[in-house]
């Protein structure tokens, strides 16, 4: 499942003053989800994530640049850990009993 994003690039650096405000560095990529992109941004305060910090919070429209619309995946899911073969585990169960 995806979700429609508009995507933004930080002009400049801005130091998160409140709580809810998110910090940028120059050059940062930031996310807001449709429908909260407003019309004319570089007015407002948005409300996005940060890609590099992987904060959410508010930020200065007139701090970022519309870069493009895109959608983001939802991460695949990991895939599942490799059973422990039974050499491994009795390797394991020697060291303990040799340290009691």
């Amino acid at each position: 499942m995806s979700q429609k994003f508009a995507k933004y690039v930080a002009l400049f650096a801005y130091e998160a003053k409140v709580q809810g405000e998110i910090s940028l560095d120059k050059d940062d990529f930031l996310l807001v989800a449709y429908p909260d992109v407003p019309e004319n941004y570089q007015t407002e305060w948005l409300v996005g994530r940060n890609e590099r910090t992987s904060e959410l919070g508010e930020f200065p429209g007139s701090y970022v640049e519309y870069v493009e619309d895109c959608e983001e995946q939802q991460p695949p899911a990991p895939p599942p850990r490799p059973p422990k073969s039974a050499a491994m585990l009795q390797t394991v169960s020697s060291s303990v009993k040799r340290s009691k």
